[in-house]
């Protein structure tokens, strides 16, 4: 077996598309672009597939991270051009690489970066700017109870 590591993107309409949603627009990407993908044993088999972690829905992203097993091996640019020619136009692989790695993929996601973009409609700059100079934000949050606290 072949662990094959690819990075995507994941814009527009599509980032409203739920993380196992998107999991299935893999499974089915995969099988029309008849990679050789492996799949686990048993009754309902699947296919070895994993995404470093979910992204919330509403939130696009500029490189998401996933690993597949192949069958057998075949060249990274080959696997680039079948899967994205299967794929959604607004979703695109980046790249892709063979890897030896035994951890799980989320334990080697160490830091995301985000970029908040806010219409100036709904907050001024200057209240974003007092907001960023504060030491702590504190907001009140309700509990499923209805019991309400301050959280930092």
């Amino acid at each position: 077996m072949y662990k094959l590591r690819f990075y995507f993107s994941k814009a527009d309409e599509v980032k409203y598309v739920g993380h196992l949603d998107t999991i299935e627009l893999f499974d089915r990407a995969f099988r029309r672009a008849k990679l050789p993908i492996s799949f686990s044993e048993g009754f309902n088999p699947r296919p070895k597939l994993t995404f470093a972690h979910p992204l919330a829905v509403g939130i696009s992203s500029n490189e998401e991270i996933g690993e597949v097993e192949l069958s057998e091996k075949i060249s990274e640019q080959d696997f680039i051009s079948k899967l994205n020619g299967a794929l959604p136009n607004p979703i695109r692989i980046i790249k892709a690489e063979y890897v030896e790695e035994k951890k799980s993929l989320m334990s080697l996601v160490k830091s995301a970066e985000y970029t908040l973009q806010i219409d100036d409609d709904f907050v001024s700059s200057d209240n974003i700017e007092e907001m960023l100079n504060k030491a702590s934000i504190e907001i009140e949050k309700t509990s499923k109870s209805g019991k309400k606290s301050i959280v930092d």
